[in-house]
């Protein structure tokens, strides 16, 4: 994110589906400023591959980091001129009935060749402002409503005011989010990670050595009995892997939400457990006090 530009320079998250890139072409008073880019670790794929909605091992064969940052949205402005020279001649509807009548056709709005003050805004994903990529539904007491959890609808109302020359609500928007984490959560998570990434690291290399294997016999010159059992057993081998690679991922997630289940409802009834210890203090204590009151009273008679 561009830290510099008013639009960006208070977000903090953008979550993007599949984004293309933005390239610029030179030309006399044209301004280009990229508002986000990819790290130098991005690549590029084609759409018609992508298409096809190829697995993450063709996904990691055809990737290849592109070591520069590449465009996603950028903002362009100054003078621009106009691809057309003349304006555009009228419908054929409109024509020949102007033709065939007395009376003219609806004039067209004068023709602009070139504009000065040009400010135009490009991003280069139209999923981007998609709900399902930074809007999680939650439900509460029978109602849905929305939780962000990511900064794009931010971003479209900071350009969209930026573009009408407001800039008052970009600075109040802007702020920094304050972030109060479980930080109980965060411990159990890593240590949950920790216990079960020696077995996801032991079953990604099994992945690994059976993938390998067979990528080997595709390429060699064994017979075809021979290579289709070994083929066989290292397909049985890699379908073995994965599927306890799921349940090690499976039984981390559900460690994972049963702490933090824990430690959500410790703190739910963290509150009302003391405000009752509080309110059975604050009973006992104006019951000691008026017993005192009645003793001292009694004594004075």
């Amino acid at each position: 994110m561009n830290r510099h530009d008013v639009i960006t320079a208070g977000i903090d998250r953008l979550h993007i589906g599949t984004a293309g890139r933005l390239t610029f072409t030179d030309l006399p008073n044209v301004r280009h400023e990229t508002l986000v880019s990819s790290s130098g670790d991005a690549g590029l794929l084609a759409r018609d591959f992508i298409l096809r909605a190829p697995t993450p091992d063709a996904l990691l064969q055809k990737f290849v980091a592109h070591e520069t940052p590449l465009v996603i949205a950028a903002r362009i402005s100054g003078t621009i001129e106009s691809a057309f020279s003349t304006p555009p001649p009228p419908p054929a509807a409109r024509r020949a009935e102007a033709t065939a009548s007395t009376q003219e056709g609806v004039p067209a709005p004068e023709h602009i060749r070139q504009t000065d003050k040009a400010q135009i805004l490009v991003f280069a994903d139209s999923d981007f402002f998609d709900d399902r990529f930074w809007v999680s539904e939650q439900i509460y007491q029978g109602q849905r409503f929305g939780v962000p959890i990511a900064d794009n609808a931010k971003f479209l109302l900071n350009a969209v005011e930026h573009m009408m020359g407001s800039s008052a609500l970009i600075s109040l928007r802007g702020r920094q989010r304050i972030e109060r984490p479980f930080t109980r959560v965060e411990d159990l998570r890593a240590q949950a990670q920790s216990h079960y990434r020696a077995q996801e690291e032991a079953l990604l290399m099994r992945i690994e050595a059976a993938t390998s294997q067979l990528d080997a016999i595709e390429r060699g010159n064994a017979g075809v009995a021979a290579a289709y059992r070994a083929s066989t057993n290292y397909r049985q081998e890699l379908v073995a892997a994965r599927k306890a690679l799921r349940r090690v991922q499976a039984d981390l997630n559900r460690d994972i939400d049963r702490l933090a289940a824990q430690v959500l409802w410790v703190n739910i009834a963290t509150a009302p457990l003391l405000l009752l210890i509080g309110a059975l203090l604050l009973a006992g204590s104006r019951r000691h006090r008026r017993r005192k009151t009645q003793n001292q009273t009694q004594n004075q008679t």
